[in-house]
């Protein structure tokens, strides 16, 4: 629930004791599961149809788009700890993902959530990359509650990655219904790719240092990942499906504009107590600087809680 309180209502102490392990688990296991809701909309389909050629590749451009926006949000998160790190990350992510990617042409009895041969392996990577960049993730949240500010902090990047996972899911969702996997299925394999979120986010709490310190190298790998995959395996799928290159294009370049429009409000909206005010005119670019204060008066700011 998000309740609105005046700036200062909530001590630091107060904020602090209210961070526990169990809290964190139980916040980063609910954020987790916003990434099935991605899978909601091939519920819709009619029962046992596959998604025409055209929408197949349109599906994989918006996945193109979310998993371009997810990875240079990941190095912009990594940056202020270590830039060298993070794209140290990047060439190893890309290394790793084109070796694993030729392990697999190796083998042509790959099976995967009900497919074989080349579908299933690039179901596979893209589930797996998907995967993988959720530790990284997850880290960021068990870090955002440590310090004075942790409960209020917290809670804040666990609702934004929360929100930012739905078009995560719906990207991992895309790409197997894409290739004529169940909804059920779909739904399964997105929720199944944030639980990395959860399984790191208790201990990056419990040993933040840690964590923070392999945080650049880590969220560089991920989006090293994704980078490749989204150029070697997702666009030219999308291009061959779609057979309309302003379509895939555009397609992409929405998606990718939707996430990066979301970051920068949150980021926007985000105070340095780790509280989130409420947006006014002038945030849209209306209003003067006095809309929505109360001419002058305290702003508001919003505790985000369970």
């Amino acid at each position: 629930m998000v309740g609105a309180a005046s700036e200062g209502a909530l001590s630091s102490d107060d904020v602090v004791a209210a961070v526990t392990p169990t809290s964190v688990f139980v916040l980063t296991l609910l954020m987790a599961s916003m990434t099935g809701l991605g899978s909601v909309p091939f519920f819709l389909l009619p029962k046992g149809e596959k998604l025409s050629p055209l929408y197949a590749g349109l599906a994989n451009a918006i996945a193109c788009g979310v998993m371009l926006a997810a990875s240079f949000d990941m190095v912009h998160e990594g940056q202020p700890h270590g830039p060298g790190l993070v794209v140290f990350g990047l060439f190893c992510g890309a290394t790793f993902i084109a070796f694993l990617q030729k392990i697999l042409r190796a083998h042509e009895d790959v099976s995967f959530a009900n497919l074989v041969g080349a579908d299933a392996r690039k179901t596979l990577l893209v589930v797996g990359i998907m995967t993988a960049h959720s530790f990284g993730e997850g880290s960021g949240v068990g870090v955002s509650f440590s310090g004075v500010h942790g409960w209020a902090q917290g809670c804040l990047v666990t609702f934004a990655i929360g929100v930012h996972n739905v078009p995560e899911g719906l990207a991992v969702s895309t790409v197997l219904a894409s290739k004529g996997v169940k909804p059920m299925q779909c739904l399964f394999w997105s929720v199944m790719s944030s639980l990395p979120q959860t399984v790191t986010a208790v201990p990056s709490f419990l040993f933040v240092e840690t964590f923070t310190s392999l945080m650049p190298f880590g969220v560089g790998f991920s989006a090293g990942c994704m980078i490749w995959i989204v150029f070697a395996e997702l666009l030219p799928d999308a291009f061959e499906g779609a057979e309309d290159a302003r379509a895939v294009a555009t397609a992409a370049t929405m998606s990718a504009a939707a996430l990066e429009g979301f970051r920068m409000a949150m980021q926007r909206l985000d105070n340095e107590d780790g509280t989130l005010r409420a947006p006014t005119l002038k945030d849209f670019g209306l209003g003067g600087d006095d809309v929505g204060s109360g001419g002058g008066g305290g702003e508001s700011t919003f505790y985000l809680a369970l």
